[in-house]
C-alpha cells in the first residue's frame, strides 16, 4: 500500500508560507541609514547659529575638568581599569571632533506656552539660524531638527503654523518631531504635513525624517499590531521615521507618582520591550528618553578646594546616573537617547563607548570563530553560538561601526562580504 505522505506535495505547500529576511544573517550584516548616537534638546527661544558651538565647547571644557585621564574616568564611571585609557582616548577624540551628533530645537515642553506673535518670531529666527548654518557649511554631518506641539487637540494649528514659519525661513530638510502621538490618524497626518511642507518649499520628497514620540499609554494600548500600524501610516511611501520614548510623560500618564518616576521604571521597560519587538533590527530608528539629573556644578567659580570637591562629587553622581540610564537602554537595543545638558554629552559618549569597548575582545573572538564555521553552530569555550547568537554578534559590530567605535575592522568587512549582497555591501536606506 502506497504512503499518502508526499514530500513533493509538502514542498509546494512550504513554498506558499510567508517569509522575510528579518532574522537572517544577511539582514543583520547589511548597512542601514546611519542613526545618531544622541539628540540634544533645547528650547527654541535659546537657539541661535552659535548654540551648537557653545554646547560643544562646554562639553570639552567639562571633560578636561572632571575627566582629565583614564584613572579619573575609571573612578567616576566604574570602567574596567584595563579599558579605561582606551575609552578615555576614544571619548576624547569624539569630543574633539564633534560632540553634538543631533540637535532638536524644541517648541514643546522645553519652550512652554507663549503668545502666537512670540512663537512666530522664534520659529522664523530658528529657521533662519539653521539656514545660515547650512549655507556656511557649519553643520558638517550633524543632524538637526525641530519639535513642534502636538497635532491632535487644540495645539494642532499652532504646531502647523510653527513648522510653516520655520521651513519658510530654513528651506532645508530637517528632522521633525511630533509629540504625544496616539493614533494611526495622527501619524498619517504628520506624514502628510511633512509632504506638504517639502512640496511647498521645493525640498526633495521624503527628505525630512519624521520622529513620533511614544509618550502616552494610548500609544501602547493595543500592543505591537498598533505600533506597526502607526509606523506604516507614518512611513507613507517610504518616508524614514523614528520613534522616541517619552519617559516622564509616559509614567505620568500611567499614574506613577513623581517620586517613582525614573528612567528604569518597569512600565518604561515594558514600553522598551514592545518597541524592540516591533521595530528592533528594522529601519525604524529608536530613541530612549532623558535623564533629568543634570551634571550642574553648584559653584560656577569655585574658590576653595572644598568647593571644587563638592563640584566634582555632584557632577560625578549625575554622570553615573546618566551613564547607567544610557547603558540600560542599550541592553534593549536602543542606541540613541536624549541629552538635556552639554555635560551629558560626556556621560552619554562614555556609556556607549564603554558598552562596546569592554565587550569587543570577546565579541571579536566569537564572531571570528562563527565565521570560520560558515554560520554553523559552534562552541567557543563555555559559549555556544548558533545562527541566532551569530545575528546578535553581527548586529553588535554593525552598530559599533555606525557609532564610530569600530573603525575599518577587517572582521566587519569580511562579515559584510560574506552575508551582504553580491557587491559585498549591504543595501543602504
Amino acid at each position: 500500500m502506497e504512503s499518502a505522505f508526499s514530500e513533493v506535495a509538502w514542498a509546494e505547500t512550504l513554498k506558499k508560507l510567508p517569509t522575510s529576511d528579518a532574522t537572517s544573517l544577511r539582514e543583520a550584516a547589511r548597512e542601514r541609514r546611519p542613526a545618531p548616537s544622541h539628540v540634544v534638546y533645547g528650547g527654541a527661544h535659546l537657539f541661535s547659529a552659535q548654540t551648537i558651538d557653545k554646547l560643544e565647547q562646554l562639553s570639552r571644557n567639562g571633560f578636561a575638568t572632571y575627566l582629565p585621564d583614564g584613572n579619573a574616568l575609571a573612578t567616576v564611571f566604574g570602567v574596567t581599569p584595563s579599558h579605561a585609557e582606551e575609552i578615555h582616548r576614544r571619548v576624547d577624540a569624539q569630543l574633539r571632533r564633534q560632540p553634538v551628533a543631533d540637535c532638536r530645537i524644541d517648541f514643546e515642553d522645553g519652550y512652554g506656552p507663549r503668545s502666537d506673535e512670540e512663537e512666530d518670531a522664534h520659529a522664523s529666527a530658528a529657521g533662519a539660524a539653521v539656514a545660515a548654518l547650512v549655507a556656511a557649511g557649519r553643520l558638517g554631518d550633524r543632524l538637526i531638527g525641530v519639535r513642534c506641539k502636538r497635532l491632535a487637540g487644540g495645539s494642532g494649528l499652532r504646531a502647523v503654523r510653527t513648522l510653516h514659519r520655520f521651513f519658510d525661513a530654513a528651506k532645508v530638510p530637517v528632522r521633525v518631531t511630533i509629540p504625544k502621538v496616539e493614533t494611526v490618524e495622527e501619524a498619517a497626518a504628520a506624514a502628510a504635513l511633512l509632504a506638504a511642507l517639502e512640496q511647498s518649499f521645493g525640498l526633495p520628497e521624503h527628505s525630512c525624517v519624521l520622529e513620533l514620540m511614544a509618550e502616552t499609554p494610548a500609544f501602547f494600548s493595543e500592543g505591537i499590531p498598533q505600533l506597526h500600524a502607526i509606523a506604516a501610516a507614518a512611513t507613507a511611501r517610504a518616508r524614514p521615521i523614528a520613534v522616541h520614548l517619552g519617559s516622564y510623560d509616559l509614567t505620568a500618564g500611567a499614574g506613577i507618582p513623581f517620586v517613582a518616576q525614573r528612567p528604569d521604571h518597569p512600565i518604561l521597560d515594558h514600553a522598551r520591550t514592545l518597541l524592540a519587538l516591533a521595530f528592533g533590527g528594522s529601519d525604524v530608528e529608536l530613541s530612549d528618553g532623558a535623564t533629568t539629573t543634570l551634571p550642574i556644578a553648584p559653584y560656577k567659580q569655585p574658590n576653595s578646594d572644598d568647593e571644587r570637591m563638592q563640584n566634582a562629587q555632584v557632577v560625578a553622581a549625575a554622570f553615573r546616573q546618566h551613564a547607567s540610564d544610557v547603558a540600560h537602554a542599550l541592553r534593549f537595543g536602543i542606541y540613541e537617547s536624549w541629552v538635556l545638558h552639554p555635560m551629558q554629552l560626556i556621560s552619554h559618549r562614555v556609556a556607549q563607548t564603554q558598552f562596546f569597548v569592554e565587550a569587543l575582545p570577546g565579541a571579536r573572538s566569537r564572531l571570528s570563530r562563527f565565521l570560520e564555521g560558515e554560520a554553523r553552530a559552534s562552541r567557543v569555550g563555555a559559549e555556544f553560538d548558533d545562527a541566532a547568537t551569530g545575528r546578535g554578534l553581527l548586529q553588535f559590530f554593525v552598530r559599533a561601526a555606525a557609532l564610530g567605535i569600530v573603525d575599518d575592522d577587517p572582521l566587519l568587512e569580511e562579515t559584510r562580504q560574506r552575508f551582504g549582497d553580491a557587491s559585498g555591501r549591504g543595501s543602504r536606506t
